[in-house]
């Protein structure tokens, strides 16, 4: 594997390390830029968090003793009354008593003392003292030399440190000295209020913090209050506090170094601080530091390790490649396995690509495409993933996402299927063009197709509208086509489901009649109930033709007509009533009628559409009617209604060659052959021509738009009154306006 290779393997080899070596730079990267910095922040979070809830637990006893102050100088009215009192032994005794209560409160409070600048005495919690006596042996204040004077000189409250304090009688104990000079309004006049705290209840708090790497110290306005490393008064302790001052977040002291946590009071002036070994600090990162650095080497020879296995699983196999393209005898000269292999690639491309030329070339890519797409409505495809790669090839694509299904049954069509799938081709793209992808088929009845709809969401309501242009561009070219629409389906399994429901409307054409645009919907395509079926009009049906009544019968049988119409009965409920009357006609007529009217009666029962039916029927009744009618009368009736019908109709935009039929109550397809017979001219030119004639006048007489023109003769869509109207005048409406204008001028 290691002898001489080619560009390939050192292009390979280069890639995986450079892969290694960019993974490995990411992970080093990730650590010292965003994990070190996280752990460094956790972990001085971690002791400022504690910090905080030790200077909350002192601010407590802080708030405790200024509250027992505050009380004693306002709303004790026991002492109150017990120091207006005249002096005397009971006197003492009660504001000794009193005050001796409030220091049992609280362990945190040592001793209470009222010092009065009036008077000679101090009294405590423990006894009344001559205040010279007192300050000279129980408490003494070695560097003050008159500690009643300066107490009461004092306007504010203020701290003594246990270090300025020496007890007489405390020996073992250090005591803080907490002044509080005389309140605004107090009840208590003259009087400085002073507790006693041993340094060791603040000791006792703190002691969370402290540790042989730790230090804490409480500092008050330069002062050292206390601290847990024996500092000097001066020189060391102003460092502190100027450190602190100064927002530092480093001290040394003793040769070492500390990390800086400070709080402040939110009861008086104190400053918390607490203070740890910096080596302390990051002595668990050093260990994650070292365990970082064996994972990264270990990460290293597992990723070199990575490589050669790769390598061997790559690039092995590409090296087989070569040997077997080599065997093509190929002509190129590259000795690199991409190189060649590109070569290869290039030829079985330009073959591929021959053979698809060839393919769309003939009949069988019609062939894939029809498969395809049978395959998508029968809900052989699963997903449009799938419909997309296999229709690649095919030029069939479905990117919109709403799917619909529309079936056609064409008529009138005298030319061969090619020319028609050709014609309706040009018919789809024309009406479904943006936002649409349109896709159809024949299927295996004659002249029937099946449209496959994908659509964008802003054009999903607008199928029917676009359906009936569709049809009226057809019937310009005379062709009939009736149009079923399923429903819209989200998945491109509902494909289905929407072939079978357009299959359905398009079944139901034989209510609604050729050319029809029929929707599908529930509720139209529901069984009718019995108790609707029309059974009494049934049993006159016989009655008028056992009497030869042939009207009354027509009549009757016109009500059964509407009533299927107006009941939106199903076709299959409709062709069997339509049956029943035939049968009637069949079983009851006499003999020689019934021998004239067989093979009306044949096509009465193979006819496809409502009105094909009732177009046979009215033949059997007008011939049983009219035995003794001349047919030139009845003939030159009947082309009179259809042409005041059409100048009546005309220029409707909903008019239609099927209206006609449905008015005169014939069919559409004899209609047009009735009407060619007696006027020598085609139905749908003659009613062309009609319009093109009123839009000659309007553009004359008016300033009408071309749109406003077009709707006013029939037209709903523009493009195809311009087309008409150029095919009979030979020019644009447009330039037929000018025209007229011209010659006017």
């Amino acid at each position: 594997m290691f002898a001489k290779h080619s560009k390939t393997f050192y292009k390979y080899l280069f890639s995986y390390f450079s892969v290694m070596v960019l993974a490995l730079s990411i992970l080093l990267l990730f650590i010292v830029l965003y994990l070190f910095p996280l752990l460094k922040s956790n972990t001085i979070e971690s002791h400022n968090t504690t910090l905080i809830q030790t200077a909350e637990a002192l601010d407590g006893k802080l708030e405790l003793l200024y509250q027992t102050s505050y009380q004693l100088a306002y709303s004790n009215e026991n002492l109150i009354s017990y120091y207006i009192m005249d002096e005397s032994p009971i006197r003492d005794v009660k504001i000794i008593s009193e005050l001796e209560s409030y220091s049992a409160i609280s362990s945190f409070i040592d001793e209470i003392g009222l010092l009065n600048s009036k008077s000679e005495f101090i009294y405590t919690s423990t006894g009344v003292y001559p205040t010279d006596l007192f300050f000279k042996n129980e408490y003494q204040y070695p560097t003050v030399k008159n500690p009643k004077n300066l107490f009461l000189s004092y306007t504010t409250n203020v701290t003594m440190p246990a270090s300025h304090t020496s007890v007489a009688t405390h020996q073992y104990h250090a005591y803080i000295t907490f002044i509080n000079p005389p309140y605004a309004l107090s009840n208590l006049p003259n009087i400085t209020i002073l507790f006693w705290v041993r340094e060791r209840e603040l000791a006792e708090v703190l002691d969370v913090l402290s540790s042989d790497s730790t230090f804490s110290a409480i500092l008050s306005n330069g002062e050292s209050v206390y601290s847990s490393l024996k500092l000097a008064p001066g020189e060391q302790t102003d460092e502190l506090w100027d450190a602190v001052s100064a927002n530092a977040s480093h001290f040394r002291i003793d040769n070492k170094d500390y990390v800086l946590f400070v709080q402040k009071s939110k009861v008086n002036d104190w400053v918390y601080v607490y203070g740890i070994d910096e080596d302390e600090v990051f002595s668990g990162m050093n260990v994650i530091r070292m365990l970082l650095l064996i994972v990264t080497a270990a990460a290293a020879a597992i990723c070199i390790f990575t490589i050669w296995y790769y390598m061997r699983l790559n690039y092995l196999p590409l090296k087989k490649i070569k040997i077997l393209t080599d065997q093509l005898e190929l002509q190129y000269t590259e000795n690199d396995e991409i190189e060649s292999l590109n070569h290869v690639l290039d030829y079985l491309s330009g073959q591929s690509r021959y053979q698809i030329d060839i393919l769309k070339n003939s009949k069988l890519l019609s062939s894939l495409k029809n498969s395809l797409l049978f395959s998508l409505i029968k809900g052989h495809v699963s997903s449009v993933q799938d419909f997309n790669k296999d229709g690649a090839s095919l030029n069939l694509k479905l990117t919109w996402p709403n799917y619909q299904v529309l079936m056609i049954q064409l008529r009138g069509i005298q030319t061969e299927n090619r020319t028609v799938a050709e014609s309706l081709e040009g018919l789809l793209s024309c009406v479904f063009s943006e936002q649409y992808e349109v896709y159809f088929r024949e299927l295996f009845e004659e002249n029937q197709y099946v449209v496959i709809l994908a659509m964008a969401d802003g054009v999903c309501g607008e199928t029917e509208a676009r359906c009936h242009n569709l049809r009226d561009m057809a019937l310009e070219k005379d062709i009939s086509m009736t149009i079923g629409i399923g429903r819209i389906y989200r998945e491109v399994t509902g494909f289905q489901s929407s072939c079978l429901e357009a299959d359905l409307a398009l079944h139901n054409s034989f209510v609604l009649g050729h050319g029809s645009v029929i929707t599908y919907r529930d509720e139209s395509f529901i069984d009718t109930p019995l108790l609707l079926y029309p059974f009494e009009n049934m049993n006159s049906l016989r009655m008028s033709i056992r009497c030869g009544d042939y009207e009354g019968f027509r009549q009757q049988a016109e009500t059964i007509f509407t009533h299927i119409t107006e009941q939106k009965m199903n076709a299959d409920n409709a062709k069997g009533l339509c049956n029943s009357i035939t049968g009637i006609l069949t079983n009851e007529l006499p003999p020689e009628a019934l021998h004239q009217s067989t093979n009306t009666l044949l096509l009465m029962y193979h006819a496809d559409t409502l009105n094909s039916y009732r177009l046979y029927f009215n033949q059997v009744t007008q011939d049983l009617i009219a035995l003794n009618t001349p047919e030139e009368e009845q003939n030159t009736d009947l082309l009179t209604q259809i042409q005041q019908y059409i100048m009546q109709n005309y220029d409707d935009c909903n008019f239609s060659a099927q209206k006609i039929a449905d008015a005169m109550k014939i069919n559409s397809s004899y209609l047009s052959q009735f009407f060619k017979t007696h006027t020598d001219e085609n139905l749908t030119n003659y009613i062309a021509n009609l319009r093109i004639a009123k839009a000659k006048r309007l553009l004359i007489s008016t300033n009408l738009s071309l749109p406003a023109i077009a709707e006013e003769v029939g037209y709903y869509n523009q493009n195809s009154f311009i087309r008409r109207f150029k095919q009979i005048t030979g020019m644009t409406p447009g330039a037929y306006r000018k025209k007229k204008s011209a010659e006017s001028f």
